[in-house]
């Protein structure tokens, strides 16, 4: 029998009930543990990308895609579990590999990562999806000042955030004229 993809509708009761539609692939010792501690942990569970993105990234990429995340969290570690492949630019030296193995620290310079950094670790990678969650410390908006960032690559670009006018303004700016769809507190643009 053929496994279906779930529909909006469906993750989104299984997020209520707190049900998974796809299981982790991952399944060593350390990811589940750290997993199991991070789902527990308030603080952490509070600031993170939401069930339902999780689930939409799960259900429109392939496992094994490449995924370039600007912030890093519980969300990282629930999309690496399920067998993505994610490079995290991260600006506290403390997360640094502590929900996937591939990550880059990249200060706060000027209100957002340091430039140089994050264009030396992403030069001539190539990414099937890019999530904007961060950086905590800084200006999400700032990333549009850097020409070395390819917002046409991925198939898709998620906004974290986007209930908070700042980031908002972000979707706007990247999603014109592009197919996209908002969530409650996160938007989808596509490259189509």
């Amino acid at each position: 029998m053929e496994n279906k993809r779930p529909s909006s509708e469906d993750i989104a009761e299984n997020t209520k009930q707190g049900k998974t539609t796809w299981p982790d692939v991952r399944v060593d010792v350390d990811t589940q543990r750290k997993l199991a501690a991070m789902e527990k942990n308030e603080k952490l569970t509070n600031w993170r990308l939401s069930d339902h993105a999780v689930e939409f990234i799960v259900n429109n990429l392939p496992k094994d895609s490449k995924i370039l995340e600007f912030g890093s969290g519980l969300g990282s570690m629930m999309l690496y579990a399920r067998g993505f492949e994610l490079l995290s630019i991260e600006e506290n030296a403390y997360y640094m590999n502590f929900c996937h193995p591939n990550y880059c620290l990249a200060e706060i310079k000027d209100e957002w990562y340091d430039a140089e950094t994050v264009k030396d670790r992403i030069k001539g990678e190539t990414f099937d999806a890019m999530i904007i969650d961060g950086p905590a410390e800084g200006k999400r908006s700032k990333i549009l000042d850097h020409n070395f960032i390819d917002f046409d690559m991925p198939k898709f670009i998620i906004v974290d955030d986007i209930d908070r006018e700042k980031d908002s303004i972000l979707f706007n700016t990247l999603k014109q004229n592009k197919r996209h769809q908002l969530f409650d507190s996160y938007g989808v643009i596509f490259n189509d």
